[in-house]
């Protein structure tokens, strides 16, 4: 059989039951075992069903009555046998009888096994008896029909259970097939509708329904062979996209912008950045910024995505500089093949995978806005990938230039569904303490243990290197790992040391600190990639996305409203790689990351997501610490995986 996925079991409460009358027949003066008191049997056929036996039900002819039967001694009132059934409930199924026929519900899906659990029970009320006969538990095959129906786009076959993105009108067909059997009816219907349409012959064509854009519906789909047997019902998910139409240019007269943002569906109010633009009155240029509404799910990674799942995308721009009279153009690239769910007015071009916003007659000082759109990838750039990592951009152009004025990157993780496994691996990066069972989630990291953690996520067989002494004047004050970790780090550019010769290995790295360092990396990354729009930009060319709520610093002794990370910070939280969100804005710059906070800003990086699964082999770490999953994937053996419809990392 395909699997036991629909067993439902109501044992513990079948139990409660039998407690409870046992301790009320154990105040009696006479005591009987329950064999002494009550027998249950179950008879499919004419056939005694011993506990467990299975009986299978193949074909719509087949007998689905079973008969049950009570002996009861000592007592002989109230007589209630009771089903713990597939449906997870427990019920009565007849009262005062002795014999009574049960008929196995017809509405059990094909390709499953189901349990019941029968038991009887009894009371007298005059002698306070109570009786509980024995559970009969009895497994139900229920085999696949011959007979199946499949979903296709064109000649595309669609998996079931998975979810696509279509417009409304889109034509899709049911196709039915069969072994030894005709197939001659095509039934379906949307989401809870039992208004099923029929269509006749082996296959029946069918439009998308006109249901509101960004919605998901779900179809339920079977087949009739002439047998009088329907398929097993199959379900997918329909995500519904716009359905565009290129629109006529309209001109409008130029108006100078005030400093408001560009307006949004009223639902999308919170896509601007609060006072984004009062933050970047020091810009002195034109200027884009790409990122995403990260808020939208509660998404554990909020790079990764699977094909045909819902993306928002913000386009923050700003004339810092002089006033522009030559006409501007805002265009966002897309890699990949997409659905368009909602472009606010952007003007669509799905064959150069484009959409452009045009500012006729230039922008002036100080106009800025936020565009936003609403996508949903639908394929792989090669059919055979799995997963793919993808680079989204933003440019800005004046006039007729062929060179973009400012180019803005995000970087996103696209993977095919929630049943695919994934199998480039993922290690552990971070151990415990040597020799101990414990992490010291709260602790801070030392540099030499960020030296450690960077050199193994970047690939660093530092093992090897050979320490003279001589690269920092106090690299003796820490164990030779670390040494070995901190010269290969240092000779690849990852880490520096202080100007006067030392490198510090026991003191605490700030959060500000391992951020550059990531930020860094990425650029660096990005450069020998030949990526554009992942660099770190000076403050004044810079659009900042990040502000702390009391926008003050404290460096030093030295109070500051522009704190010296800033523009790292900047990169990272764009690329949604630090934790900062509407409910988290104080990153806690100047304090030191923790050994947990290490692990999550890591797993952003490296497009790891949290996990429940593995074990935890530490004895300070708590399932309930709120960084429990990250810490878990941080150091969990080496493994494949899967992505849960949660966003959650779990083993195929």
């Amino acid at each position: 059989m395909k699997s036991n996925v629909k067993i439902f079991l109501a044992v513990a409460l079948a139990f409660s039951l039998v407690f409870c009358f046992v301790s009320v027949f154990a105040d009696n003066e006479i005591e009987y075992t329950q064999e002494q008191i009550m027998t249950l049997t179950v008879k499919y056929g004419g056939r005694e069903l011993a506990n467990n036996d299975m009986i299978t039900l193949d074909g719509p002819n087949v007998s689905r009555t079973l008969v049950i039967n009570s002996n009861a001694k000592y007592v002989d009132s109230s007589l209630v046998i009771y089903c713990a059934s597939a449906e997870n409930y427990i019920f009565p199924i007849a009262q005062g009888e002795a014999s009574v026929e049960y008929l196995i519900p017809d509405n059990l899906a094909k390709g499953y096994d189901y349990y019941f659990d029968f038991q009887a029970v009894s009371n007298n009320n005059a002698n306070n008896y109570v009786g509980i006969s024995n559970i009969v538990r009895i497994k139900v095959e229920v085999p696949d029909t011959k007979i199946r129906v499949d979903l296709k786009d064109g000649n595309e076959y669609i998996a079931k259970d998975s979810q696509i993105a279509r417009v409304p009108g889109h034509m899709l067909t049911l196709a039915g097939s069969s072994e030894g059997v005709n197939v001659n009816t095509i039934r379906y219907s949307w989401d809870d509708s039992t208004d099923y349409q029929y269509g006749v012959g082996t296959s029946v064509d069918f439009l998308v329904p006109d249901f509101p854009v960004g919605t998901i519906h779900v179809l339920h789909a079977s087949a009739l062979g002439d047998d009088g047997t329907w398929s097993a019902e199959k379900l997918y998910y329909v995500l519904i996209g716009e359905q565009y139409v290129n629109p006529t240019p309209i001109v409008t007269p130029f108006v100078t912008p005030t400093l408001i943002p560009t307006p949004v569906d009223p639902i999308y109010d919170v896509l601007i950045v609060e006072d984004w633009m009062k933050e970047n009155d020091d810009l002195d240029e034109l200027a884009v910024s790409l990122r995403h509404y990260s808020n939208m799910y509660e998404k554990k990674n909020k790079n990764m995505y699977a094909l045909n799942e819902e993306i928002v995308y913000c386009v923050d721009y700003k004339n810092g500089g002089r006033d522009i009279t030559k006409d501007v153009e805002l265009v966002l690239d897309l890699p990949l093949d997409f659905l368009i769910l909602d472009s606010y007015g952007g003007e669509v071009d799905l064959v150069k995978k484009t959409i452009n916003w045009h500012f006729p007659g230039g922008l002036k000082k100080g106009a800025c806005g936020t565009k936003v759109v609403r996508i949903a990838y639908t394929a792989f750039s090669r059919s055979t990938r799995k997963s793919e990592t993808i680079y989204p951009s933003a440019k800005i152009y004046q006039g007729s230039s062929s060179k973009p004025s400012d180019v803005s990157t995000v970087i996103n993780l696209i993977y095919k569904d929630s049943l695919t496994e994934l199998a480039d691996e993922h290690y552990p990066y971070m151990l415990g303490d040597k020799n101990a069972t414990t992490f010291r989630p709260d602790d801070g990291i030392s540099r030499a243990e960020g030296a450690i953690v960077l050199a193994r996520i970047f690939g660093i067989n530092f093992t090897g290197t050979i320490v003279n002494g001589d690269e920092y004047v106090d690299l003796g004050e820490t164990y030779i790992e670390a040494q070995q970790a901190i010269v290969a780090s240092t000779k690849l550019g990852l880490i520096v040391g202080y100007g006067d010769g030392t490198y510090r290995p026991n003191q605490k790295i700030t959060n500000a600190e391992f951020m550059k360092i990531i930020a860094s990396y990425i650029e660096v990354r990005a450069k020998e990639d030949g990526i554009d729009g992942l660099n770190i930009k000076d403050i004044d060319g810079l659009i900042k996305v990040y502000k702390d709520p009391t926008n003050i610093y404290m460096v030093g002794d030295t109070t500051t409203n522009i704190h010296w990370a800033l523009k790292y910070i900047t990169l990272l939280i764009r690329l949604n790689m630090t934790p900062v969100s509407s409910s988290q804005m104080d990153l806690k710059l100047d304090e030191p990351i923790t050994r947990a906070e290490t692990a999550q800003l890591m797993n952003y990086f490296l497009f790891r997501a949290p996990t429940e699964v593995g074990v935890n082999k530490f004895s300070d770490v708590s399932r309930s610490h709120k960084l429990y999953t990250d810490i878990l994937e941080a150091t969990r053996d080496t493994h494949t995986y899967v992505i849960t419809s949660d966003g959650m990392e779990d083993k195929k």
